[in-house]
């Protein structure tokens, strides 16, 4: 299966286990970007980084 198919797979079905597929497709292909969630993650670990206005 190649990239564009596992990812035609995935938006057909929704299922976790075809993206995981894709990811491995895309990753053994060379290309970088199903971990943009790294990238893209707060470091902080809160759901935003303005903090809560408790006090």
């Amino acid at each position: 299966m190649d990239e564009l198919s596992a990812w035609k797979n995935f938006t057909e079905t929704g299922r976790v286990e075809d993206y995981l597929r894709y990811c491995e497709i895309k990753l053994k292909a060379g290309a970088q970007g199903c971990k943009t969630e790294e990238k893209h993650e707060n470091i902080h670990e809160r759901a935003d980084t303005e903090g809560a206005d408790y006090f």
